[in-house]
């Protein structure tokens, strides 16, 4: 059995598709969120993970959050009956997630769906953990995060743990300009939300260490949203921080 991260698949089915194909049958599998959007096959690779809860452990990433709101603001709506400020609210949504962030092919997708299976996508989205903040392989504990860390002392932090807009910001969305704005004390925390061409100019996995040497952050997006040639699913091995990329 070995633990893996990955994160930011970005609707690219084949990536996650050879990915999955190098899997065990007791391999655990930490996804960190953004399996949707700009890709054509989201809804697709989002569907596989939920029906695979014994090896798959999902975390909201700020795609699956936008879509959640789209979701939210538009159910139930009849927009002939629906007033000024509700239809101002869903053109906004539908402008931030579906126009400015690429969402369109997750929500064509999400739209040929029964109602059931609309509903049972929208309580996933739903019930995601935003954190696993304390995942312990061999002598390391890692904090999984979307984007960033916070001191909320749960092991798993859930949206409904988060009352305020800027506490979920924090985890899902947040880019800090220093990187050590990044560290736990006492953990590795890895995530995703920002390709790491952004940290050192490569579409590589990006290592962090403090100043005795200790490895106290990783960034393991590797691009699968810029959909190049260059462009990599990065797995992380959480057993010995090795990584394959596909």
């Amino acid at each position: 059995m070995k633990t893996y991260v990955i994160s930011d698949v970005h609707g690219l089915w084949p990536k996650f598709s050879d990915f999955v194909d190098t899997l065990e049958a007791d391999d655990i599998v930490y996804v960190l969120g953004d399996v949707i959007d700009r890709g054509p096959e989201g809804i697709q690779i989002l569907q596989y993970i939920m029906d695979h809860p014994e090896q798959f452990k999902m975390l909201i990433g700020n795609h699956e959050d936008m879509m959640r709101r789209y979701i939210e603001a538009t159910k139930g709506v009849d927009l002939e009956k629906a007033s000024y400020f509700q239809i101002k609210e869903i053109r906004r949504l539908y402008d931030w997630w579906v126009i400015r962030n690429q969402g369109e092919p997750t929500l064509e997708d999400y739209e040929r769906l029964s109602d059931s299976k609309q509903e049972k996508v929208h309580q996933f989205i739903k019930n995601l953990p935003v954190a696993y903040t304390n995942v312990k392989v061999g002598e390391n504990i890692f904090y999984l995060v979307h984007s960033t860390a916070d001191d909320l002392e749960k092991e798993v932090v859930l949206q409904s743990d988060l009352k305020e807009l800027d506490e979920i910001k924090r985890f899902i969305w947040t880019r800090p300009t220093d990187i050590e704005d990044y560290y736990v004390d006492g953990k590795i925390v890895v995530s995703g939300h920002t390709i790491t061409f952004k940290h050192h100019g490569k579409l590589e996995i990006y290592i962090s260490k403090d100043k005795n040497g200790d490895i106290r952050y990783i960034d393991i997006d590797c691009g699968c949203a810029m959909n190049i040639k260059e462009s990599k699913l990065a797995a992380l091995c959480l057993d010995d921080l090795s990584v394959r990329y596909f």
